[in-house]
């Protein structure tokens, strides 16, 4: 899956019984690491803000990813205002890129943001870049070095976001299976980190 950002959309601030987003102001909201608790409204929140002509969203493939919050293989900090969820990163830790690994930590595990999604009525005001800033600290708590997260070649404001968090490009490639406008490519970004083991 790729790494959606600041979906454009028009604000909607209907409520549902999953996410119940408050009338706009600005925000108060804290940062936190996802319960299973959140599963329903991490799910509806990616569905209904996610996509947009960059993102790669089945939604089979989505359910089962956040649904993987349950057992701990995937992780996610949420952006929770109200009791409502408006933000969200998922990521994992595993091999998923050991073609872009240094050469000799090709085999060491890694880090990868897999979602990023903040509710359109809260855009443009930095919380999608403090939730990757919070999964890369995590992730470097669990001793990795390097964190990757894939986006579409042309998704500026997804760029803008993981290189406000220290992250560079690795690589460029056709990916027409996933990117079926624009380029048609996907773009590999890397921060590489000292470990902040517990």
């Amino acid at each position: 899956m790729a790494l959606a950002a600041y979906p454009s959309r028009p604000v909607d601030n209907t409520t549902s019984a999953t996410n119940t987003i408050p009338p706009m102001q600005q925000p108060e909201y804290e940062v936190r690491l996802a319960t299973p608790d959140d599963i329903s409204a991490i799910t509806t929140l990616i569905l209904a803000q996610g996509p947009n002509p960059w993102n790669h969203l089945p939604e089979e493939e989505v359910r089962a990813h956040v649904e993987s919050i349950a057992t701990g293989t995937v992780s996610a900090v949420v952006a929770d205002t109200y009791g409502a969820i408006i933000g969200v990163v998922t990521y994992e830790i595993g091999h998923r890129y050991p073609d872009d690994q240094p050469l000799e930590r090709a085999a060491e595990l890694h880090g990868y943001a897999a979602e990023a999604v903040v509710h359109s009525g809260y855009a443009g005001r930095g919380i999608g870049t403090e939730l990757l800033k919070a999964a890369i600290e995590r992730l470097t708590r669990a001793d990795l070095q390097e964190i990757y997260a894939m986006r579409h070649e042309e998704n500026i404001p997804s760029r803008r976001m993981m290189e406000k968090c220290g992250m560079e490009e690795v690589r460029t490639f056709d990916d027409p299976k996933i990117r079926p406008t624009g380029s048609r490519r996907t773009t590999v970004m890397r921060i590489i980190v000292e470990s902040k083991k517990l």
